[in-house]
């Protein structure tokens, strides 16, 4: 996918943006570390650790965390990479899903309550780790792609993972971005992480990396609206990037591939 240049380009771009110098090793510190919550094929954790970067990855979906660590064998890069079959939440527990295998690699979604629909998908049980427990060191990078459940991410508990190490960068699809809670959300971590600035930007799926142009363009500055709690401002996209230094929006940079 990374050759053909058509899977998710511009958070591909920002990838390389943030990776091109924080993997470097740092006297002292050692490679940066990304921390992939959602792994799925592990396109962006074998990117990461292309760079240079230690990656600490979640997938508790069996048959795509299946494909991700062939991928990482085949990129050579499993002394750099970590994948735990498990999901993430606010408190320790068991988690469970349904592989109906109706979508991509097998369909997810919630097991049905009491009274629910039946489902003819296989019921997965897998364990379910906070973010302060599960890391314990600085990051250069969060991704988080949990389809939904990423206020289960960021819940209370995480604010500890933010006072004792903190992320530079946090790349988060956020479902439902408009309602109170995902706004709250979105609230707490600009607060927590000590963010300087969150921006919103739309996904150009299955289009070629050459064809998004300027990156930063593509970038809207909602800081003030999430610090506010302006939640009568709406949001259009669903891709957000927390940073910890603002990006210079008026001096336009095209990225590009590395060889890496």
């Amino acid at each position: 996918m990374m050759d053909k240049n058509v899977f998710a380009p511009v958070e591909t771009l920002i990838f390389q943006h943030i990776l091109s110098t924080g993997c470097a090793s740092v006297a002292g510190a050692g490679r940066g570390l990304v921390v992939d919550v959602g792994v799925n094929m592990g396109y962006f954790a074998v990117m990461s650790a292309a760079h240079g970067c230690r990656v600490l990855g979640f997938e508790p979906n069996p048959k795509p965390r299946a494909y991700a660590l062939a991928s990482i064998d085949l990129n050579a890069v499993s002394h750099l990479v970590t994948i735990v079959a498990a999901g993430m939440n606010h408190q320790r527990g068991h988690g469970k899903m349904v592989h109906d295998f109706a979508w991509g690699l097998g369909g997810v979604s919630a097991v049905p309550s009491a009274g629910g629909a039946a489902s003819t998908g296989k019921v997965i049980e897998f364990p379910l780790v906070p973010l302060a427990d599960a890391v314990r060191e600085h990051a250069l990078l969060i991704k988080v792609d949990t389809e939904g459940h990423e206020a289960s991410v960021f819940a209370n508990t995480s604010e500890a993972f933010f006072q004792r190490h903190g992320a530079d960068n946090i790349l988060v699809e956020i479902k439902q971005f408009n309602s109170v809670e995902k706004r709250e959300m979105m609230f707490n971590i600009l607060t927590w992480g000590q963010f300087a600035a969150v921006y919103v930007y739309a996904e150009m799926y299955a289009r070629r990396i050459d064809e998004v142009g300027d990156v930063f363009q593509k970038m809207l500055d909602v800081t003030d609206v999430v610090r506010s709690k302006k939640f009568d401002v709406k949001f259009q996209h669903e891709d957000f990037w927390f940073v910890k230094d603002k990006l210079d929006l008026h001096s336009p940079r095209k990225f590009s591939r590395t060889s890496k």
